[in-house]
């Protein structure tokens, strides 16, 4: 009788955005209308970005095509994977992780960044985050 573990298929997982049934702007006024403070903030620094004409997505899902592990987004901005965190929230380091495999996957492994309202967070955070293969960015809206 075999008692071994079955052999998992990830890590690495096979990750593929999934498609949107809405627009980008839809998207962004669905967070700007949310009660959440941290989907306000996705929304107010994805206005932000795109003011300065940079291209912007906003709530972006993933999906493992070998295990069907899920992750959603934040933002893609000019093809960067990136997360936003308001006022004290940290991202979870699973989250980081799975942004970075994503990232090298799917964004030629472009640096993932992770977004702060809140200046003291971010800085606490930086360490923490670098360790996972991020980088923490304050960037106030307001």
């Amino acid at each position: 009788m075999d008692l071994s573990l079955p052999e998992e298929k990830c890590p690495p997982h096979a990750w593929k955005r999934l498609q949107d049934g809405e627009t980008v702007e839809d998207r962004i006024g669905k967070l700007e209308e949310s009660n959440d403070p941290g989907h306000r903030y996705n929304a107010c620094l994805a206005r932000k970005l795109r003011e300065q004409e940079q291209n912007i997505d906003v709530s972006v899902r993933f999906r493992c095509s070998d295990c069907g592990a899920y992750q959603e987004g934040d933002l893609i901005i000019e093809d960067k994977l990136g997360e936003t965190k308001s006022g004290n929230k940290s991202p979870g380091k699973r989250q980081v992780l799975n942004y970075v495999d994503i990232s090298r996957e799917l964004f030629e492994s472009c640096p993932v960044t992770i977004y702060y309202q809140n200046a003291v967070r971010a800085v606490r955070d930086a360490p923490h985050v670098s360790r996972w293969g991020a980088q923490a960015v304050h960037e106030p809206c307001p």
